[in-house]
């Protein structure tokens, strides 16, 4: 008897429930201690620029500013860390994700195979010509079938998959002493290789977001460290 799938809701949920106890723990010292952190940061900042002594602020807006000011700080520090400690906590669980993202790409690889197999054999390069077209009917035909969050994951799955193509079928037919893309072929390299791909380019956003969020956190901590030392 074939075991029956779970809905991706609750494998969803399963996924997220193994990033475990830690995973909660890292979340909120981080975003407690980025709070608490720029928080202070904050004070330093309006103590030193707007509420400072030589400020010419007069009371009212002393007390304004620093109504917005401080609070900012805190929850910009806060949220910065929460997002730091998600992008960690995932980066720690590759092997997770990469399940999810089977989820959503096994039940498309047969329809690749069969809908980006050239007709015959093919050279890489005369192959890579066809398949912005090909891509670009499969998308409309099939992936329409598909609602809301879904038919915009299987969308962004066949883009990666034009530069998951550029960047390795040439290498991977010549690995096999092949010259041809053939059905056969096509179909190894996206079992093999696209699940793997999907899971880099994720892990290349996480880190971009992560080195954002420690740009503006870099800008945060500097302004009221200059201003200390002015």
């Amino acid at each position: 008897m074939v075991e029956k799938e779970q809905p991706l809701p609750q494998s969803l949920f399963g996924i997220i429930a193994s990033f475990g106890v830690g995973g909660v723990i890292r979340a909120l010292i981080y975003t407690l201690g980025g709070g608490v952190l720029f928080g202070i940061l904050g004070y330093i900042a309006f103590l030193n620029g707007p509420g400072s002594t030589q400020s010419e602020l007069g009371t009212f807006w002393r007390v304004v500013v620093a109504t917005l000011m401080i609070p900012t700080y805190a929850i910009l520090g806060g949220g910065g860390g929460l997002v730091l400690a998600i992008a960690r906590t995932i980066l720690n669980h590759t092997e997770n994700v990469e399940i999810l993202l089977n989820r959503f790409v096994n039940p498309l690889m047969a329809l690749l195979v069969e809908k980006l197999s050239p007709d015959k054999g093919v050279p890489v390069d005369e192959y890579m010509g066809q398949l912005d077209e090909k891509i670009e009917r499969l998308q409309y035909e099939k992936v329409s079938a598909f609602a809301g969050p879904t038919r915009w994951l299987y969308r962004v799955i066949l883009r990666v998959f034009r530069r998951f193509a550029a960047k390795n079928l040439l290498s991977s037919i010549q690995s096999r002493g092949e010259s041809l893309v053939t059905r056969i072929a096509l179909e190894r390299f996206i079992r093999e290789g696209l699940v793997s791909f999907l899971r880099e380019e994720f892990e290349d956003q996480i880190d971009l977001i992560r080195y954002g969020v420690y740009a503006i956190l870099g800008v945060l901590a500097g302004y009221p460290i200059y201003l200390w030392f002015h």
